[in-house]
């Protein structure tokens, strides 16, 4: 692993921990094993180090949720592709998953104003997806932004209920977990 993979890594387990506030570099630093001259080097401030860790988060969950869709696929079978490809992904990544989760909405009250200004339009294409569903009636008409944030909690919540009883997610748990959010948005 390089040093700059090593610095994100350390950073990654300590901004989780910790937050970005109560994390010094030097903490950094010392945890991946480098002088404060190599972190430096790599990312000039904290804020470029948060940033970089961000966007990589960013673009990880990005290409998971995309995985597989296609546009012959209905409404439902996209939506639930996309929340099965995030379960998928918070559980392969949980560390990835609490950051995401931690510093999603937060970034601009933490250092880097400019990292909100494009989230939402790098996910923008499930708000579509949703817009077609209501559009088609297969979907309720309720307002994106609250399907959207079911959408997150009901992935949330199944990620949390992993980790705190310590289990192995089980497809049929996932199949459970995805109905119960299904059944709150579907147009019955």
């Amino acid at each position: 692993m390089s040093k700059k993979d090593l610095i994100l890594k350390e950073a990654l387990s300590l901004f989780i921990t910790y937050g970005f506030n109560a994390t010094p570099t030097s903490k950094i630093a010392e945890k991946a094993k480098v002088s404060n001259g190599t972190l430096f080097y790599y990312f000039p401030t904290k804020e470029d180090l948060f940033k970089q860790l961000y966007l990589n988060i960013k673009n990880s969950l990005h290409n998971r949720l995309i995985k597989n869709l296609t546009k012959k696929m209905t409404t439902r079978q996209k939506i639930k592709d996309i929340w099965l490809n995030y379960a998928g992904w918070g559980i392969e990544n949980p560390e990835y998953f609490l950051f995401w989760e931690q510093f999603y909405k937060l970034p601009a009250k933490n250092c880097c104003t400019e990292l909100n200004q494009n989230n939402d339009a790098h996910f923008d294409f499930i708000s579509e997806i949703i817009k077609i569903g209501i559009k088609e009636e297969s979907l309720q008409n309720i307002e994106v932004n609250l399907i959207l944030n079911f959408f997150n909690a009901s992935v949330s919540a199944i990620l949390h209920y992993k980790c705190k009883n310590k289990l192995k997610v089980e497809p049929e748990y996932l199949e459970q977990a995805f109905l119960m959010f299904w059944r709150g948005i579907v147009n019955i």
